[in-house]
């Protein structure tokens, strides 16, 4: 598994201050991208172009209906196609990455750790789901790759908090 904390370090990360130190990092799509992404590949390769491109938006929008609403800390995540995250000791730390990790500008957003209750995931078959949930009770959820440390993602909030 790759160690994206140690490559989030090397890259000198903006907007993280020399006292803080980085817990965990991940990277992100916004929900149900991975389950509408142009592949027939995760349907098996059985459907072709205008089919698959209905079943694959009806896949993604049952998927995202299923977050519920969105409301509260969880509206104010930026909507970005790609996200990189750092849980550091003090907050999340929200990057734009779509151009990779190696490219990221200044953040985009920040969450102070005592507004994170918490991050869980749930293993799919050929992704995870992360939801960050807020104090006010709202929840952002995210797919994420394979190949993860999401136990460490967990964790890191715990940690932040103690």
């Amino acid at each position: 598994m790759v160690d994206l904390v140690k490559k989030f370090q090397k890259g000198d990360p903006p907007g993280i201050a020399a006292d803080e130190q980085i817990l965990a990092v991940t990277m992100v799509q916004p929900r149900a991208s991975i389950v509408g992404a142009d592949s027939n590949a995760a349907l098996g390769g059985l459907v072709e172009n205008i089919a698959g491109e209905v079943i694959r938006g009806r896949m993604a929008d049952r998927a995202r209906a299923a977050e519920g609403e969105v409301f509260g800390d969880a509206a104010t995540w930026p909507a970005v196609e790609s996200c990189v995250f750092a849980v550091t000791s003090r907050r999340i730390v929200v990057y734009d990455g779509v151009k990779g990790m190696k490219k990221l500008q200044g953040p985009v957003a920040e969450y102070p750790i005592d507004r994170i209750a918490g991050i869980s995931y749930e293993k799919k078959s050929i992704y995870n789901v992360i939801r960050i949930s807020f104090a006010d009770g709202s929840v952002v959820a995210f797919d994420a790759g394979k190949g993860l440390r999401l136990d460490e993602l967990v964790a890191s909030v715990g940690r932040a908090k103690s």
